[in-house]
């Protein structure tokens, strides 16, 4: 994992900020910055910093805390992606699992293979919405006019969002919302323990192994 990120960093010429989403990057992040400097052939830019995530189909497995500081909801400018990417294949893999249930295990892994191989080529090139025997269009021309649908769709969504917000916040205190908008500000800055803001307060019930099941209103 150190070598494809300092490899894939190598790529981008002046970045000062990259975003790594990866299962369990609370734990791969605590030390990576040491194991590149103690290696004799990573390297990473100079004044570099890495903010970690993990993808939203693995957040829920993690402890608590993991919550608030690897969120992708949490991280400004990453948008709403969810971070994963096999994981998005299953649905497609469901359909096809019945025709693999009586096949031999090496027949099984070659059909899966290709069914992956497949949806991995149409995630590529788009070719949900453009076809893939058209040579006219080349697969980045593809993948940017995917970018762009995604985008507009993503104005379109901000303009909603923004008159619900705009329509909840003068029902609220002043001093509120300057407060949140300012624990906000410090979160997005410096991330770590700021990010606590964020937590999500559970009130766990009263035990009710006496058969009474007295729990808080």
């Amino acid at each position: 994992m150190d070598y494809t990120i300092c490899q894939a960093i190598k790529y981008f010429k002046d970045v000062t900020s990259v975003l790594v989403i990866y299962d369990i990057c609370c734990q791969w992040l605590i030390r990576f910055f040491q194991r590149v400097a103690s290696s004799t052939t990573l390297s990473l830019p100079e004044k570099l910093s890495v903010i970690g995530a993990i993808g939203k189909f693995h957040l829920g497995a993690h402890i608590k805390d993991c919550f608030h500081k690897f969120s992708l909801n949490f991280i400004q400018y990453s948008g709403q992606v969810d971070g994963e990417i096999m994981e998005t294949n299953w649905a497609s893999l469901n359909e096809i699992s019945g025709l693999t249930r009586a096949m031999t295990k090496a027949h099984r892994q070659e059909v899966l293979d290709d069914y992956m191989n497949d949806l991995n080529w149409k995630k590529l090139t788009g070719s949900g919405e453009f076809d893939i025997l058209n040579r006219s269009h080349s697969a980045e021309l593809r993948e940017v006019q995917s970018l762009v649908r995604k985008w507009k769709n993503a104005e379109n969504m901000f303009s909603k969002t923004k008159l619900a917000y705009e329509a909840l916040t003068p029902r609220l205190r002043a001093e509120w919302t300057k407060e949140w908008l300012a624990e906000e500000d410090r979160a997005m800055r410096e991330r770590g323990g700021s990010l606590r803001i964020y937590e999500v307060d559970v009130m766990k019930g009263m035990d009710c192994s006496n058969g009474i099941g007295n729990l808080p209103v």
